[in-house]
C-alpha cells in the first residue's frame, strides 16, 4: 500500500506535468511595424503605415501592400481599394473573403456612395462620368453608358439615363428591351429610385412619391419623410455579420510603465508593451512595442533556459590553477521553429553581448558554451541571459555559480629565526603556509628538523599559519630541515646553525 507521502508527491507530479503541457507564449502574428491595425475580417487585417493603408493576414502574409488612401469593408465578400483624385476614389484593387487579389489596371472610379458589390456586381464610372457595372475579377458585365447607377438587388438596378431612372436586369446589353422592368407610374417617368429590397422598391417623379413591388406596379402613396427612409434603408450595405468585439482573454499587469500578459496566474509575455489596443476571444492581440502596432498570437509551450557547468553541475564552476573557469553550457528549448532568434549574454562582468552567431540550431532545439568572467578572485560568478524571438523577450535568466577554486597552498622553506641559539642553547626553526584559494583549508603539517612536529590546521582563505619546533644547538653544526603537507606539498632547507658561545 502506498504511503500518503508517496500519494501526494505522485499528485505533485501529476499537476507539475499538467502545468507544463498548458504552458503558452506569444509569438508576432503579424510583425510591430505599422502606426495602426484594425481586424477586418475573420483572418484579414488591415494596417496604416505614414497615412497609407494596406491588407494583411497572420503570417505576415500580403494580400496588399501599404500603398491605398482607403480601403472599405468587407461587403457580400469583397472589400475595395485605391487611391483619391481630388473627390474621386479610383478604384485599384478587389479583395475577396479568402483573400483573393484582382487588380484593376483600368481607369474605374466608384460612385460617391454606395461602394460595395451586390449579387456579384459592383457599380462604377470611367473618367468621363459614365456609369456600368463590373465583376468582382474587374471585368465589364454592363456597359459603362449611364449617368448615374445604383446597386443590383433581386435582380434589378436602378440607372438613371438622361432625365429618369429606369430599372435593368444583367442581361441589358444582350437584349435592352427585355431587360427593363416596366413601371406603372406616371408612365414609367422616374426622376428617383431606390434598390428593391424585401419586394419592395420607393420611386419617385418629382415630388410624388409611390412604394412599388418586384411586378412594377404602385402599392401606395409614400409621404416625403417614408420615402427617404425606404430609399435609404434599400440602398444602404447590408451589415456584416463578421464582428469581433474587445474580448479580454488575457489579463494585463505592467512594470517598469510596461505592459505584459498573464493567462490566470501564468505570465505568457513579460512586461515588453506599450500598450494592448484589442484583445480578441480567439486569442489575437493588437500590441505596441515601440511606438510599432503589431497583432501577437498565443503558441503553446514555453521557451527555456537551462544552465549547467561544463562538468555538468548546475551550481558550481571549477577553476583552475592558472585562474581559467570552466564554461557555461546553455541549453534552450524553443516551442516553435524560430523566426528571428536573438540572445544576449551577461558573462558574469556586467556586460551584455549579443551572442546570437554563436548560437547552434537543430529543429526546436539551440545550444551555446560561453567563458565565465568572474571578478578576480570572486566567490561566485551570476550568468545572466535574454532571449528574444522576432522582437519578442520570451525568456530571461539569471543563475549564480558559485566558484569552486583547487586548493592552492603555498609552503615556504624552513627558516630559523637567528642561525645563532641563544642564551640557552635553542634555535627556532619555522615554515610558512598560505592558503590562496576562496575557501577554507584543513590541512596536516609536519615539520622536521633533528626532532619532528606535526600539527592539523584549518587555514582561512588568503590566510597563512606558521609551524615551529625548536632545537638545541651546542656546537656548530649543518641541520637538513624539511616541511610536508597532507597535500603532498614539500619544501627542504639546510640551515648552518652556531652555538650561543
Amino acid at each position: 500500500m502506498k504511503s500518503i507521502r508517496t500519494i501526494i508527491l505522485t499528485l505533485s507530479i501529476m499537476v507539475l506535468a499538467f502545468a507544463d503541457a498548458g504552458a503558452k507564449t506569444v509569438s508576432w502574428a503579424i510583425s510591430p511595424k505599422y502606426d495602426k491595425i484594425c481586424r477586418y475580417h475573420t483572418d484579414i487585417f488591415v494596417c496604416q503605415l505614414n497615412g497609407y493603408w494596406g491588407m494583411v493576414k497572420p503570417g505576415n502574409i500580403e494580400l496588399l501592400p501599404v500603398a491605398y488612401e482607403y480601403i472599405t469593408p468587407f461587403v457580400n465578400g469583397y472589400a475595395l481599394a485605391g487611391v483619391k483624385e481630388d473627390t474621386r476614389y479610383l478604384l485599384q484593387a478587389i479583395i475577396s473573403e479568402d483573400g483573393e487579389v484582382s487588380s484593376i489596371d483600368d481607369k474605374l472610379y466608384l460612385p460617391s456612395s454606395n461602394q460595395y458589390f451586390s449579387e456579384g456586381k459592383l457599380a462604377v464610372s470611367d473618367k468621363k462620368g459614365k456609369f456600368g457595372y463590373i465583376n468582382p475579377a474587374g471585368q465589364v458585365v454592363v456597359k459603362l453608358q449611364f449617368d448615374m447607377a445604383l446597386p443590383f438587388k433581386e435582380g434589378w438596378a436602378p440607372v438613371k439615363q438622361g432625365n429618369y431612372f429606369k430599372y435593368i436586369s444583367e442581361t441589358y446589353d444582350r437584349n435592352p428591351s427585355r431587360s427593363i422592368l416596366v413601371v406603372d407610374f406616371h408612365y414609367g417617368d422616374m426622376t428617383s429610385a431606390s434598390c428593391f429590397s424585401n419586394g419592395h422598391a420607393a420611386i419617385a417623379y418629382n415630388r410624388d412619391f409611390a412604394l412599388i413591388g418586384m411586378n412594377g406596379k404602385k402599392i401606395r402613396k409614400l409621404n416625403g419623410n417614408e420615402f427617404i427612409q425606404t430609399y435609404k434603408n434599400n440602398n444602404s450595405a447590408p451589415k456584416t455579420t463578421d464582428s469581433f468585439s474587445d474580448t479580454k482573454v488575457f489579463t494585463v499587469f505592467s512594470e517598469n510603465n510596461l505592459y505584459g500578459l498573464k493567462s490566470g496566474n501564468e505570465v505568457i509575455a513579460s512586461p515588453q508593451f506599450g500598450s494592448f489596443d484589442t484583445h480578441f476571444s480567439d486569442g489575437y492581440v493588437i500590441a505596441v512595442k515601440n511606438n510599432r502596432h503589431g497583432l501577437l498570437t498565443t503558441v503553446d509551450g514555453d521557451y527555456r533556459i537551462d544552465m549547467t557547468s561544463q562538468s555538468g553541475s548546475p551550481s558550481d564552476l571549477n577553476v583552475d590553477y592558472n585562474g581559467n573557469t570552466e564554461n557555461v553550457n546553455l541549453d534552450i528549448s524553443l516551442p516553435i521553429a524560430p523566426n528571428h532568434l536573438n540572445l544576449k549574454i551577461d558573462n558574469g562582468d556586467g556586460q551584455m553581448r549579443d551572442m546570437t552567431s554563436q548560437l547552434s540550431l537543430s529543429g526546436n532545439k539551440a545550444t551555446i558554451s560561453i567563458p565565465p568572467y568572474p571578478a578576480p578572485n570572486a566567490e561566485n560568478c551570476q550568468i545572466r541571459a535574454i532571449l528574444e524571438n522576432d522582437g519578442i523577450t520570451v525568456a530571461e535568466v539569471s543563475d549564480t555559480f558559485s566558484l569552486s577554486y583547487p586548493i592552492r597552498l603555498r609552503v615556504s622553506k624552513p627558516k630559523a629565526i637567528s642561525s645563532k641559539a641563544d642564551e640557552n642553547d635553542n634555535v627556532i626553526i619555522y615554515a610558512n603556509i598560505s592558503n590562496d584559494s576562496n575557501k577554507a583549508v584543513t590541512v596536516g603539517v609536519t615539520l622536521k628538523a633533528k626532532q619532528t612536529v606535526s600539527h592539523t590546521y584549518t587555514i582561512q582563505p588568503h590566510k597563512s599559519v606558521r609551524i615551529s619546533l625548536t632545537e638545541k644547538i651546542t656546537f656548530t653544526q649543518d641541520v637538513n630541515t624539511y616541511v610536508s603537507l597532507s597535500t603532498g606539498d614539500k619544501a627542504f632547507s639546510t640551515l648552518h646553525l652556531e652555538p650561543y658561545f
